[in-house]
């Protein structure tokens, strides 16, 4: 059940935009291989909306 708590809240992160994005140096790559989504800030972070 952590794996889905963890999952549940990078979804989230994702779906505002709060996650580190590709590089220009990764973003070739990433099209590829894909890019894990990693947040960019803590919990308190996921309650806003889109920028």
């Amino acid at each position: 059940m952590f794996d889905a708590l963890i999952a549940s809240l990078t979804a989230r992160a994702v779906a505002i935009g709060a996650t580190l994005r590709p590089d220009a140096g990764h973003a070739r790559a990433a099209v590829t291989e894909g890019w894990i989504h990693v947040p960019a800030g803590g919990l308190d972070g996921l309650t806003g909306t889109r920028p």
